[in-house]
């Protein structure tokens, strides 16, 4: 439930809590590796490497690659939705209800 409280809107009680609130010490690591900022072509290797491992690089590559003329390719969409699907039945399974 919503509430004004000292002219801030506070959502939930957990907006309030640090650790939901991403920091540059958080962000700026995701934004260095996934490939908007700067290329991965530019990145050493293992920065290349470590990139292949995350879901955001491949959301990134299947914005990227119609818009620089690549064309869809279906091997991001591949991945993103098996993610989706991983996700969502593990969400399944852990939240179910009795």
């Amino acid at each position: 439930m919503a509430r004004l409280t000292g002219g801030v809107r506070r959502v939930s009680r957990w907006t309030d809590s640090p650790s939901c609130t991403p920091g540059p010490d958080q962000a700026v690591p995701s934004l260095s590796y996934h490939g908007a900022a700067p290329p991965l072509s530019v990145l050493p290797r293992t920065m290349r490497t470590v990139a292949n491992f995350d879901p955001l690089n491949y959301a990134v590559r299947a914005l990227q690659d119609p818009w620089f003329g690549y064309g869809i390719t279906g091997t991001n969409l591949i991945v993103l939705a098996g993610i989706a699907v991983a996700g969502g039945t593990g969400a399944a399974l852990l939240f179910r209800r009795h």
